[in-house]
């Protein structure tokens, strides 16, 4: 073994072992949530759509009643979101059925169950089906009725309200969670989307931009608020909104050339 640049692989699990204390406690068990979005994971790895139909098919097993809560909940879970994959939403709700029974009792799972729900329904393009599992979600933010209660619901409700128009309860909570999170890329899509059906064509390119920048290519973004200010300059929008445009704009160049610099 001296002689080698690795050790073997029954060399590494040994001393891996080794390191491991014996009386060291047992893993707990993992929990619903954590089995949901493993299932998740699977399904929107691509696996082929004949990969996607076994896991629609599953909960049609014989005795698949008599497993574990444990192995059926993400049965559930794969076969509704590969059921959706496949286009077939009428078994892909009728997987839903089985998945909310089956986490009954269980907060972490029945919310993941709910936002299953509103995918599932949205991308049957029946937004006002998908509002109807966000309603549960919707809780008093700072003062503010409406407000989603977390990333998943904030971004799926204003993907069912940007098919309804309804989007102006949106652009507040979305500026709030850019505010605090300005590298999420998909809410400042999503908030460009709300501001251009409100009809703010200049704040929509900035939150354009910046969704580029939060994925680090600055040219695009550099390109973007160019635009944003040839908009500004014919009288597209408000001075204030035009000079933290003219301000990003300079950073962003400097950010890109740091970034040329660095290649």
């Amino acid at each position: 073994p001296y002689l080698r640049s690795h050790p073997l692989t029954t060399q590494r699990i040994a001393d891996m072992h080794s390191r491991v204390a014996q009386d060291a406690p047992a893993p707990a068990p993992a929990t619903l949530e954590h089995l949901m979005m493993a299932a998740r994971a699977r399904v929107l790895s691509r696996p082929g759509v004949d990969t996607w139909r076994q896991w629609a098919a599953e909960p049609q097993d014989a005795g698949f009643a008599a497993r574990p809560r444990a192995q059926r909940v993400p049965a559930w879970y794969a076969a509704t979101l590969s059921a959706v994959q496949l286009a077939d939403f009428a078994a892909a709700r009728q997987s839903l059925r089985g998945l909310q029974a089956d986490v009954h009792g269980d907060g972490a799972a029945a919310r993941q169950a709910r936002l299953l729900g509103a995918e599932l329904e949205l991308a049957a393009g029946d937004a006002p089906a998908a509002l109807t599992y966000l309603q549960d979600s919707v809780v008093l933010d700072q003062g503010k009725a409406g407000a989603p209660a977390g990333r998943p619901e904030l971004l799926l409700r204003t993907q069912a309200l940007l098919h309804t128009g309804a989007t102006a309860v949106m652009a507040g909570p979305l500026q709030t969670w850019v505010a605090a999170h300005p590298g999420d890329a998909a809410a400042w899509q999503a908030l460009a989307q709300v501001w251009l059906q409100q009809k703010q064509p200049l704040r929509a390119v900035r939150a354009e931009a910046e969704a580029q920048v939060a994925r680090y290519d600055y040219a695009a973004a550099v390109d973007r608020f160019k635009a944003g200010q040839d908009l500004a300059r014919r009288g597209g929008g408000d001075y204030i909104e035009a000079s933290i445009i003219d301000t990003r704009l300079r950073a962003v160049q400097s950010l890109l050339k740091e970034q040329a610099a660095e290649r």
